[in-house]
């Protein structure tokens, strides 16, 4: 082709093995691979760009403190990848330490970690990409201590000037955020991602995103925004043409294929390894009646006697991509171990996302208040309520207990303009996960 052809995934989250999800398979990391090739060879080369969230989030890094997915990341073929929020899950020094191990740079223009801002790639047909990696504005929310940049726009349209100067024929964002979610799972083109794409209208070729975990190929105020679908399930497709011109697809990755490369032996294990059977099958999905946040919350009450109350909110559960809507999935049938640090990958890690419960005790009229907040909180401005699911004893007591997880409690402080008091507990939703599925 005339021109320089984009491939980009998101969110991989170490999704290295294939498995089932609701709606079918996931395909693993070997299928990617091929797919990826195929998509380079139809056009005679190919940029890989990943935008964020690529290593942990799999048994592998439960495994191993989050070692184990760097290095498996080095049998995949990608060029440069983004700093996502799960990359900073075990800290900034533990990033730095194994990013140091891949085959190609991880970006974070608008973050003080020591990382480069951007890159200049050579296409196959001699034509000069430049890449800017931006990771989300958001981030001090959920790494205390990890300043972001007030001006991220400004940032990226000088990057992309100095990347012109420098000889780019293309600039690309490569961005780790991206189309706010709709409860049945696709993206739409929020006002809050017009608006940065509206001024960067003429200094930028395309737009990557990701870490919404939606789906979206278009433009977005005049700009090419491009964002498959998550976990290594679908790979996005930018020919960006001499001419200007700019085609944008999807293409889905498959059939599935087993990974040989690093872990392949401790996953084998982990899957041979029985923890429990489920007579039917329990899925989570943002806006829905929620089956497997009500078990793993009604587990975790089982495994923590004090607890009056736990809230599950549909981020706290993750293991494939909402392409049905469905973001978490357990298929009827024996449960392995596997698939249990698949759900709960971050327990342990120091994140607020990570599976540690905390806790505080309220007034039960502030604890109901409490909990209506967040089931009532939209994903987006103005967009539904993101639901989940709430597991309770009926104490009849003045106060009472109430676990959420971190990144929950600190939704609820902002909510209800009030900081709790909020301590870490024993019981974790791994915790709760085995009670569920325990025989």
């Amino acid at each position: 082709m005339n021109g320089v052809r984009v491939l980009t995934t998101n969110d991989f989250v170490g999704s290295f093995f294939p498995q089932s999800t609701s709606y079918g398979r996931l395909p693993g990391a070997a299928a990617l691979q091929a797919t990826v090739d195929d998509l380079r060879a139809q056009a005679g080369g190919g940029l890989w760009i990943d935008t964020g969230d690529l290593a942990q989030g799999s048994a592998l890094g439960a495994l191993s403190d989050g070692v184990w997915p760097f290095l498996a990341l080095r049998e995949l073929s990608i060029d440069v990848a983004v700093t996502g929020n799960h990359e900073l899950d075990w800290g900034a020094d533990h990033l730095r330490r194994w990013s140091a191990e891949l085959p190609f740079p991880l970006l974070a223009a608008n973050l003080p970690l020591r990382l480069p801002a951007t890159r200049l790639l050579s296409s196959a047909g001699g034509r000069a990409v430049g890449v800017i990696g931006l990771s989300l504005p958001t981030m001090p929310a959920m790494h205390p201590g990890v300043a972001a940049d007030p001006d991220p726009a400004g940032m990226v349209t000088g990057h992309a000037r100095e990347l012109r100067d420098r000889g780019a024929r293309h600039v690309v964002l490569a961005l780790h955020d991206g189309v706010d979610p709709l409860p049945g799972g696709a993206g739409i083109a929020g006002g809050r991602m017009e608006a940065l794409c509206d001024r960067l209208r003429g200094d930028i070729d395309v737009v990557l995103g990701g870490h919404t975990l939606a789906c979206h190929a278009g433009s977005l105020a005049g700009v090419p925004f491009l964002q498959p679908w998550a976990f290594g399930s679908q790979v996005g497709v930018a020919d960006l043409h001499d001419d200007g011109r700019v085609e944008l697809r999807l293409a889905d990755a498959g059939p599935a294929r087993p990974w040989t490369g690093p872990g392949a032996r401790a996953q084998a294990a982990l899957e041979a390894e029985v923890v429990g059977h489920l007579d039917r099958p329990l899925q989570e999905a943002a806006g829905r009646a929620s089956s497997l946040a009500r078990a793993v919350g009604d587990g975790v009450l089982r495994a923590d006697d004090r607890l009056d109350r736990i809230y599950v909110g549909p981020g706290d559960l993750w293991n494939q991509p909402a392409r049905d809507g469905v973001h978490a999935f357990v298929a009827a049938g024996d449960v392995t171990l596997a698939q249990v640090l698949r759900l709960t990958p971050l327990t342990g890690a120091r994140s607020a996302w990570g599976g540690q419960l905390l806790a505080a005790e309220l007034p039960a009229a502030e604890a109901e208040r409490t909990i209506g907040a967040l089931m009532e909180a939209p994903a987006f401005p103005g967009g539904p309520g993101v639901g989940g699911a709430v597991a309770g004893r009926a104490r009849g007591r003045h106060a009472e207990t109430v676990a959420l997880s971190p990144y929950n409690a600190g939704a609820a402080d902002r909510a209800l303009r009030r900081e709790h008091d909020w301590q870490p507990i024993a019981a974790t939703l791994r915790d709760g996960l085995m009670a569920a599925v325990a025989r």
